[in-house]
């Protein structure tokens, strides 16, 4: 810090008061050479303003400005803001923004004001132009209209309700008391009349899906009681089994429905070879045949002249599927099939119970080789190729076990059939 006025001072010995005489006066302070002991300049220090961390700026508030006038120049300028293109504008973010409310007013639109009146108005509420303005509207609703058929079918060509417009039809339903006998009176709509729905009398009557399927078990019922035959004479037991009914005996046939042989072939490599119908009976015994049926190639099974009796088939395998499904699937079905105890079952026919009255029996099967495994499983054909065509789907039970196999075979070998009744 310096004293200005010292500085303004011209420190001319002639000014000093309380000097020495001296012999010769210098023409100024500066021309002496020995001026020990006078003053010549003297450096001022503020220990306060020494002290005073000057790193940290000083704070002035606008108030403790009062002539800021006398400080600066109207003339000056700030190149950078002179610089700038003010048509760019400035970009403003919403975080730089923290008093805008400071800085706004109530607007109004005056179109708004000269088109709208909201006097007593209220979200929902409908607007209606007076000629002037749109104002609050309250419709004078019905409460209570009597509409008679006249009036509907005048404007029934412009009345088009959709379900979706629908919304609460429930509660303009009532109790209809109209009755089958207002209905089939009107008119003579069905022929003088339909009673009995239930119990079904009259040519002309109705009856309920219940009735047909009681009907319709009687029927199946009816059908395995009688069994089929087939064109040899041939008898065979049957049994229904859910909505099937089933052979409950292997087929015995030698002949198909048109009478034509099918071909006994006894010879092991002539069987392997053979690419058409052939039967065999298990060890070429006949007598195995009358207790567990003939064995056949899969080519006679699907010969279009038809091995099962008149109103049977070979089953699919979509109806095999069918019965196994219907008793509980794969793990349980073949006890459920099978003929009890160990007569023609070997030891220790495994969870045979023939509930069904199906009455599997195990008649082996014959390969191009020789007969094998009669007493311990059952092989039946189904009438479904496989995707290869040299094999077929069958399925299989055993003398060990309580499941039934749904497998594929090559079409040569000697199996078993059994024939479903057709629907």
């Amino acid at each position: 810090e310096t004293d200005p006025q010292f500085n303004a001072w011209d420190k001319d010995y002639a000014d000093l008061t309380n000097t020495p005489t001296i012999p010769t006066v210098p023409a100024n302070v500066g021309a002496f050479t020995n001026d020990a002991g006078y003053l010549t300049e003297f450096n001022e220090t503020d220990p306060q303003f020494n002290a005073w961390n000057k790193s940290t700026g000083i704070l002035i508030s606008e108030s403790q400005i009062s002539d800021l006038d006398h400080f600066t120049n109207a003339d000056e300028t700030d190149p950078v803001f002179t610089a700038w293109d003010k048509t760019t504008g400035i970009s403003i973010t919403e975080s730089q923004i923290s008093n805008l409310q400071s800085y706004l007013t109530s607007e109004t639109d005056p179109s708004v004001a000269a088109n709208f009146d909201f006097t007593d108005a209220a979200t929902g509420d409908l607007l209606q132009f007076n000629g002037t303005k749109w104002v609050k509207v309250t419709p004078d609703y019905i409460s209570d209209y009597t509409v008679i058929e006249a009036d509907v079918t005048a404007h029934e060509a412009a009345l088009t309700v959709s379900e979706s417009q629908i919304s609460d039809l429930g509660n303009y339903i009532e109790t209809e008391t109209q009755n089958l006998a207002d209905v089939i009176t009107l008119n003579n709509s069905a022929n003088a009349q339909i009673k009995n729905v239930t119990n079904p009398t009259d040519a002309q009557d109705a009856a309920t899906k219940a009735y047909v399927d009681v009907l319709l078990d009687k029927i199946l019922q009816l059908q395995a009681e009688v069994g089929a035959k087939d064109i040899e004479g041939n008898t065979y037991n049957a049994v229904k089994i859910g909505n099937q009914v089933w052979m409950a005996e292997n087929l015995k046939t030698t002949k198909y429905n048109d009478g034509t042989a099918i071909p006994n072939v006894t010879n092991n490599a002539t069987w392997g070879a053979l690419t058409t119908s052939a039967y065999a009976d298990y060890n070429n015994t006949p007598s195995n045949s009358t207790t567990y049926g003939k064995l056949y190639n899969y080519y006679a099974v699907v010969d279009a002249r038809k091995i099962c009796p008149t109103g049977w088939h070979v089953p699919t395998n979509t109806e095999f599927s069918t019965l196994i499904d219907y008793l509980g699937g794969t793990s349980v079905a073949g006890g459920k099939l099978k003929e009890t105890g160990t007569t023609h079952w070997t030891t220790p026919n495994s969870g045979a119970t023939n509930e069904t009255g199906f009455t599997a029996l195990p008649g082996g099967c014959r390969s191009d080789g020789s007969f094998y495994d009669i007493g311990k499983e059952g092989n039946w054909w189904s009438a479904t190729g496989l995707f290869n065509p040299s094999f077929a789907y069958d399925f299989l039970m055993i003398y060990n076990g309580s499941s039934v196999s749904k497998t594929y075979s090559h079409k040569s070998l000697g199996q078993s059939v059994r024939c479903v009744r057709d629907n």
